[in-house]
Protein backbone atom coordinates (compact mmCIF):
# COMPACT_ATOMS: atom_id res chain seq x y z
CA UNK A 1 0.00 0.00 0.00
CA UNK A 2 1.26 3.48 -1.04
CA UNK A 3 2.24 5.91 1.68
CA UNK A 4 -0.44 8.82 0.38
CA UNK A 5 -3.27 5.51 0.75
CA UNK A 6 -2.10 4.71 3.88
CA UNK A 7 -2.29 8.79 4.72
CA UNK A 8 -6.06 8.58 3.61
CA UNK A 9 -6.98 5.46 5.33
CA UNK A 10 -5.31 7.35 8.78
CA UNK A 11 -7.10 10.30 8.27
CA UNK A 12 -10.45 8.92 7.41
CA UNK A 13 -10.02 6.99 10.53
CA UNK A 14 -8.79 10.26 12.99
CA UNK A 15 -11.42 12.79 11.17
CA UNK A 16 -14.58 11.61 12.54
CA UNK A 17 -12.55 11.17 16.18
CA UNK A 18 -11.51 15.25 16.05
CA UNK A 19 -15.25 16.32 14.66
CA UNK A 20 -16.53 14.82 17.42
CA UNK A 21 -14.04 16.01 19.94
CA UNK A 22 -14.54 19.26 18.71
CA UNK A 23 -19.04 19.21 18.24
CA UNK A 24 -20.98 21.63 20.14
CA UNK A 25 -22.64 19.29 22.50
CA UNK A 26 -25.81 21.21 24.38
CA UNK A 27 -27.02 19.64 27.81
CA UNK A 28 -30.21 18.21 28.36
CA UNK A 29 -31.36 20.97 30.21
CA UNK A 30 -30.13 24.54 29.40
CA UNK A 31 -31.40 27.82 29.23
CA UNK A 32 -33.03 30.16 26.33
CA UNK A 33 -32.16 33.29 27.91
CA UNK A 34 -29.60 34.78 29.78
CA UNK A 35 -28.60 37.98 31.74
CA UNK A 36 -25.03 37.85 32.17
CA UNK A 37 -24.16 38.77 36.27
CA UNK A 38 -21.16 40.06 37.59
CA UNK A 39 -18.58 37.45 38.24
CA UNK A 40 -19.72 35.36 35.48
CA UNK A 41 -16.93 34.05 33.02
CA UNK A 42 -17.18 33.03 29.72
CA UNK A 43 -16.33 29.48 30.71
CA UNK A 44 -19.64 29.55 33.32
CA UNK A 45 -21.94 30.46 31.05
CA UNK A 46 -20.66 27.71 29.20
CA UNK A 47 -21.13 25.76 31.47
CA UNK A 48 -24.84 26.06 31.21
CA UNK A 49 -25.41 24.99 27.79
CA UNK A 50 -22.10 22.68 27.06
CA UNK A 51 -21.05 19.35 27.90
CA UNK A 52 -17.70 20.46 27.26
CA UNK A 53 -17.26 24.39 28.28
CA UNK A 54 -13.83 24.87 26.82
CA UNK A 55 -15.55 25.29 23.24
CA UNK A 56 -17.28 28.54 23.96
CA UNK A 57 -15.94 30.26 21.49
CA UNK A 58 -17.67 27.96 18.88
CA UNK A 59 -20.80 29.48 20.70
CA UNK A 60 -20.45 32.84 20.31
CA UNK A 61 -21.89 34.27 17.38
CA UNK A 62 -19.18 36.91 16.20
CA UNK A 63 -19.66 40.66 16.35
CA UNK A 64 -17.62 42.07 13.47
CA UNK A 65 -17.40 45.73 15.52
CA UNK A 66 -15.51 44.67 18.16
CA UNK A 67 -11.90 43.93 17.32
CA UNK A 68 -12.89 40.66 20.27
CA UNK A 69 -16.05 39.29 19.16
CA UNK A 70 -16.66 37.49 22.58
CA UNK A 71 -16.93 40.71 25.01
CA UNK A 72 -19.79 40.05 26.68
CA UNK A 73 -20.70 42.32 29.91
CA UNK A 74 -23.06 42.34 33.03
CA UNK A 75 -26.48 43.39 31.94
CA UNK A 76 -26.24 41.73 28.18
CA UNK A 77 -29.33 39.65 27.70
CA UNK A 78 -28.00 36.46 25.92
CA UNK A 79 -30.63 34.37 23.72
CA UNK A 80 -29.88 30.72 22.25
CA UNK A 81 -30.68 30.27 18.65
CA UNK A 82 -29.48 27.72 15.90
CA UNK A 83 -27.93 28.70 12.73
CA UNK A 84 -27.71 25.77 10.42
CA UNK A 85 -28.78 23.26 13.33
CA UNK A 86 -25.95 24.49 15.39
CA UNK A 87 -26.50 26.85 18.88
CA UNK A 88 -25.18 30.18 18.77
CA UNK A 89 -25.23 32.77 21.90
CA UNK A 90 -26.12 36.15 20.62
CA UNK A 91 -26.58 39.38 22.78
CA UNK A 92 -30.52 40.36 22.60
CA UNK A 93 -29.39 44.25 22.93
CA UNK A 94 -26.08 45.47 22.63
CA UNK A 95 -25.33 48.76 24.79
CA UNK A 96 -22.85 51.49 22.90
CA UNK A 97 -19.67 51.43 24.67
CA UNK A 98 -16.20 53.11 24.33
CA UNK A 99 -13.34 50.87 24.57
CA UNK A 100 -9.44 52.11 24.66
CA UNK A 101 -6.91 49.87 22.83
CA UNK A 102 -3.82 49.11 23.55
CA UNK A 103 -0.29 49.55 21.23
CA UNK A 104 -1.16 45.92 20.69
CA UNK A 105 -5.05 46.19 19.64
CA UNK A 106 -6.26 44.20 23.33
CA UNK A 107 -9.85 45.99 24.07
CA UNK A 108 -10.07 47.89 27.55
CA UNK A 109 -13.51 48.91 28.82
CA UNK A 110 -13.95 52.18 30.49
CA UNK A 111 -15.95 51.86 33.27
CA UNK A 112 -17.05 48.36 33.98
CA UNK A 113 -14.68 45.62 32.75
CA UNK A 114 -15.72 42.81 30.51
CA UNK A 115 -16.14 39.27 31.95
CA UNK A 116 -13.35 37.46 31.51
CA UNK A 117 -12.69 33.82 30.37
CA UNK A 118 -12.07 32.10 33.93
CA UNK A 119 -11.91 33.97 37.23
CA UNK A 120 -9.38 36.04 37.21
CA UNK A 121 -8.78 36.21 41.15
CA UNK A 122 -7.94 33.08 41.02
CA UNK A 123 -4.85 33.27 38.66
CA UNK A 124 -4.13 37.10 39.33
CA UNK A 125 -0.97 36.19 41.72
CA UNK A 126 0.69 33.94 38.71
CA UNK A 127 0.07 36.29 36.55
CA UNK A 128 1.39 39.53 37.99
CA UNK A 129 4.53 37.83 39.47
CA UNK A 130 6.79 35.05 38.50
CA UNK A 131 6.82 31.90 39.98
CA UNK A 132 9.19 29.88 37.94
CA UNK A 133 12.80 30.90 37.32
CA UNK A 134 16.15 28.92 35.36
CA UNK A 135 19.30 28.65 36.85
CA UNK A 136 20.50 30.99 34.89
CA UNK A 137 17.86 33.97 35.49
CA UNK A 138 18.41 33.57 39.30
CA UNK A 139 22.20 33.75 38.45
CA UNK A 140 22.14 36.79 36.55
CA UNK A 141 19.20 38.50 39.26
CA UNK A 142 20.83 41.61 41.30
CA UNK A 143 20.26 40.51 45.33
CA UNK A 144 19.78 42.53 48.24
CA UNK A 145 22.84 43.70 50.08
CA UNK A 146 21.36 45.33 52.86
CA UNK A 147 20.91 49.23 54.09
CA UNK A 148 22.70 52.02 56.29
CA UNK A 149 20.50 50.90 59.42
CA UNK A 150 22.18 47.46 59.29
CA UNK A 151 18.61 45.75 59.45
CA UNK A 152 18.78 41.84 58.50
CA UNK A 153 15.18 41.86 57.35
CA UNK A 154 13.40 44.11 55.32
CA UNK A 155 9.63 45.25 55.80
CA UNK A 156 7.39 47.61 54.07
CA UNK A 157 8.81 51.78 54.44
CA UNK A 158 12.85 50.23 54.45
CA UNK A 159 15.31 51.09 52.17
CA UNK A 160 17.12 48.50 50.72
CA UNK A 161 20.29 48.28 48.04
CA UNK A 162 21.04 46.01 45.52
CA UNK A 163 23.82 44.22 44.47
CA UNK A 164 23.87 45.81 41.05
CA UNK A 165 22.36 49.03 39.28
CA UNK A 166 18.74 48.54 38.11
CA UNK A 167 16.15 50.23 35.26
CA UNK A 168 13.65 52.67 36.85
CA UNK A 169 10.48 50.98 38.10
CA UNK A 170 8.84 48.42 40.33
CA UNK A 171 10.90 45.42 41.23
CA UNK A 172 9.42 41.75 42.48
CA UNK A 173 11.41 40.38 45.47
CA UNK A 174 11.67 36.54 44.89
CA UNK A 175 13.34 33.95 47.33
CA UNK A 176 14.17 30.35 45.75
CA UNK A 177 11.94 28.02 46.72
CA UNK A 178 10.84 24.05 45.33
CA UNK A 179 13.28 22.51 42.44
CA UNK A 180 10.42 20.84 39.70
CA UNK A 181 12.13 17.74 38.37
CA UNK A 182 10.17 15.39 36.34
CA UNK A 183 9.17 12.54 37.77
CA UNK A 184 9.82 10.52 34.91
CA UNK A 185 13.32 11.42 33.34
CA UNK A 186 14.41 13.00 36.77
CA UNK A 187 15.46 16.33 34.19
CA UNK A 188 15.57 19.24 36.21
CA UNK A 189 12.34 21.98 35.00
CA UNK A 190 12.86 24.97 37.11
CA UNK A 191 12.78 26.21 40.26
CA UNK A 192 10.10 27.49 42.17
CA UNK A 193 10.13 31.36 43.43
CA UNK A 194 8.48 32.53 45.99
CA UNK A 195 7.40 36.25 45.68
CA UNK A 196 8.25 38.44 49.22
CA UNK A 197 7.42 42.06 48.31
CA UNK A 198 7.42 44.86 45.97
CA UNK A 199 10.02 47.06 45.73
CA UNK A 200 10.04 50.52 43.78
CA UNK A 201 13.73 51.82 42.58
CA UNK A 202 14.36 55.35 44.46
CA UNK A 203 18.01 55.73 42.51
CA UNK A 204 18.95 53.43 39.58
CA UNK A 205 22.65 53.24 40.54
CA UNK A 206 25.80 53.00 38.34
CA UNK A 207 28.14 50.38 37.75
CA UNK A 208 30.36 51.52 41.18
CA UNK A 209 27.26 52.52 43.11
CA UNK A 210 24.59 50.26 44.18
CA UNK A 211 20.46 51.10 42.96
CA UNK A 212 18.74 52.37 45.91
CA UNK A 213 14.79 50.89 46.19
CA UNK A 214 11.93 51.54 48.73
CA UNK A 215 9.55 48.31 50.08
CA UNK A 216 6.36 49.51 49.05
CA UNK A 217 4.46 45.66 49.63
CA UNK A 218 5.12 42.85 51.34
CA UNK A 219 3.85 39.13 52.17
CA UNK A 220 6.60 38.26 54.34
CA UNK A 221 10.03 39.98 55.62
CA UNK A 222 12.63 40.22 53.12
CA UNK A 223 15.98 39.31 53.60
CA UNK A 224 19.80 39.87 52.35
CA UNK A 225 20.11 37.64 49.42
CA UNK A 226 16.78 37.85 48.18
CA UNK A 227 16.73 38.08 44.46
CA UNK A 228 15.51 40.45 42.74
CA UNK A 229 13.16 40.52 39.43
CA UNK A 230 11.59 42.84 37.19
CA UNK A 231 7.39 43.47 37.58
CA UNK A 232 5.13 42.18 34.89
CA UNK A 233 3.57 45.37 33.14
CA UNK A 234 -0.21 45.29 34.19
CA UNK A 235 -1.51 46.33 31.52
CA UNK A 236 -0.22 43.74 29.58
CA UNK A 237 -1.55 40.80 31.33
CA UNK A 238 -3.90 38.48 29.59
CA UNK A 239 -7.47 38.65 30.37
CA UNK A 240 -8.85 36.78 27.60
CA UNK A 241 -7.67 33.35 26.70
CA UNK A 242 -9.08 31.09 23.73
CA UNK A 243 -8.94 27.66 24.30
CA UNK A 244 -7.31 25.11 22.18
CA UNK A 245 -7.63 21.50 21.72
CA UNK A 246 -4.05 21.47 21.37
CA UNK A 247 -2.53 17.91 21.00
CA UNK A 248 0.67 17.04 23.15
CA UNK A 249 2.36 14.27 21.25
CA UNK A 250 3.16 12.43 24.68
CA UNK A 251 1.48 12.42 27.89
CA UNK A 252 2.34 14.94 30.69
CA UNK A 253 2.18 14.94 34.18
CA UNK A 254 1.70 17.02 37.29
CA UNK A 255 4.28 17.65 38.88
CA UNK A 256 3.67 20.24 41.63
CA UNK A 257 0.79 22.08 42.88
CA UNK A 258 0.38 24.50 45.77
CA UNK A 259 2.02 23.07 49.16
CA UNK A 260 -1.18 24.23 51.14
CA UNK A 261 -3.30 21.69 48.79
CA UNK A 262 -4.45 18.81 50.51
CA UNK A 263 -6.19 17.67 47.74
CA UNK A 264 -6.03 19.15 44.43
CA UNK A 265 -9.54 19.92 42.61
CA UNK A 266 -11.64 22.47 40.66
CA UNK A 267 -10.18 26.32 40.60
CA UNK A 268 -6.92 24.84 42.31
CA UNK A 269 -3.71 25.52 39.94
CA UNK A 270 -0.91 22.91 38.97
CA UNK A 271 2.44 22.76 37.54
CA UNK A 272 2.75 20.61 34.78
CA UNK A 273 5.99 18.87 33.05
CA UNK A 274 4.91 20.61 29.40
CA UNK A 275 5.96 24.37 28.18
CA UNK A 276 7.08 26.25 25.42
CA UNK A 277 9.78 23.41 23.81
CA UNK A 278 6.71 21.24 23.57
CA UNK A 279 4.78 24.15 21.65
CA UNK A 280 2.22 24.65 24.85
CA UNK A 281 0.32 27.94 24.96
CA UNK A 282 -1.72 30.11 27.17
CA UNK A 283 -5.68 28.77 26.27
CA UNK A 284 -4.61 24.74 25.48
CA UNK A 285 -6.98 22.71 26.99
CA UNK A 286 -6.16 19.12 28.45
CA UNK A 287 -7.89 15.90 30.22
CA UNK A 288 -6.36 15.29 33.57
CA UNK A 289 -6.51 11.07 33.72
CA UNK A 290 -5.66 9.16 37.15
CA UNK A 291 -3.10 6.53 35.83
CA UNK A 292 -4.82 2.71 35.58
CA UNK A 293 -3.26 0.26 38.13
CA UNK A 294 -1.80 -2.99 37.19
CA UNK A 295 -3.14 -6.11 38.86
CA UNK A 296 -1.53 -9.86 39.16
CA UNK A 297 -3.63 -13.00 38.78
CA UNK A 298 -2.20 -15.41 40.58
CA UNK A 299 -2.27 -18.90 40.12
CA UNK A 300 -5.62 -19.70 41.88
CA UNK A 301 -8.71 -18.36 39.86
CA UNK A 302 -10.35 -14.99 41.01
CA UNK A 303 -7.34 -14.22 43.44
CA UNK A 304 -6.20 -10.90 42.34
CA UNK A 305 -3.79 -8.13 43.85
CA UNK A 306 -2.19 -4.96 42.91
CA UNK A 307 1.44 -4.93 42.22
CA UNK A 308 2.08 -2.00 44.19
CA UNK A 309 0.84 -4.18 47.31
CA UNK A 310 2.83 -7.50 46.37
CA UNK A 311 6.18 -8.37 47.15
CA UNK A 312 9.27 -8.52 44.65
CA UNK A 313 9.24 -12.33 44.28
CA UNK A 314 5.93 -11.88 43.52
CA UNK A 315 6.46 -9.62 40.84
CA UNK A 316 9.44 -11.01 39.51
CA UNK A 317 7.10 -13.86 38.26
CA UNK A 318 3.62 -11.66 36.99
CA UNK A 319 4.48 -10.63 33.61
CA UNK A 320 2.20 -13.34 32.26
CA UNK A 321 -0.48 -13.04 34.55
CA UNK A 322 -0.77 -8.96 35.10
CA UNK A 323 -3.60 -7.16 33.64
CA UNK A 324 -3.45 -2.86 33.63
CA UNK A 325 -6.53 -1.37 34.16
CA UNK A 326 -7.52 1.24 31.64
CA UNK A 327 -6.72 5.02 32.78
CA UNK A 328 -9.46 7.38 34.36
CA UNK A 329 -10.53 10.35 33.35
CA UNK A 330 -10.89 12.76 36.05
CA UNK A 331 -10.76 16.43 35.41
CA UNK A 332 -9.87 18.70 32.83
CA UNK A 333 -6.86 21.75 33.06
CA UNK A 334 -6.71 25.19 31.21
CA UNK A 335 -3.27 26.58 30.44
CA UNK A 336 -2.69 30.13 31.27
CA UNK A 337 0.92 30.61 31.73
CA UNK A 338 4.11 28.68 30.31
CA UNK A 339 7.73 28.85 31.00
CA UNK A 340 9.95 26.93 28.83
CA UNK A 341 9.92 23.49 30.80
CA UNK A 342 6.93 23.80 32.76
CA UNK A 343 3.47 25.68 32.41
CA UNK A 344 0.62 27.10 34.72
CA UNK A 345 -2.85 25.73 34.54
CA UNK A 346 -5.80 25.85 36.20
CA UNK A 347 -8.19 23.27 37.49
CA UNK A 348 -11.54 23.64 35.40
CA UNK A 349 -13.13 20.65 36.24
CA UNK A 350 -12.39 17.70 38.49
CA UNK A 351 -14.85 14.63 39.35
CA UNK A 352 -12.50 13.24 41.83
CA UNK A 353 -9.50 14.01 43.80
CA UNK A 354 -6.69 15.03 41.29
CA UNK A 355 -3.24 13.96 42.77
CA UNK A 356 0.74 14.86 42.03
CA UNK A 357 1.75 12.71 39.28
CA UNK A 358 -2.11 12.47 37.49
CA UNK A 359 -1.21 12.03 33.58
CA UNK A 360 -1.72 15.44 31.83
CA UNK A 361 -3.41 14.11 28.53
CA UNK A 362 -5.10 15.61 24.98
CA UNK A 363 -8.84 15.49 25.46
Amino acid sequence: MSIKRRLIFALAAILPFLAHADSLNLKNQYPTEYIVKKGDTLWDISSQYLQSPWLWPQLWDANPVLADPHLIYPGDKLQLIFVDGQPRLVRNHVRKRILKVSPKARPELKGSRAIPTIPLKLINSFLSRDYVATDEKLKQAPVILGNNDGNSTFIVGHSIFASSSLKPGQYGIYRRGRVYTDPMTNEKLGNEVEFIAIAHVVNTGTETIPAKLSILKSSKEARKGDRLLPMPEQDRLPVYFQPRNFQLSSDGLIVAADEQYSAIGKNDVVVINRGWRDSVGAGDVFAVLKRGKTIIRHEQDLDFDYTDQVNQYDKLFSDKNELQLPDERVGEMMVFKVYDKVSLALITHSSQVIKLNDKVSNL
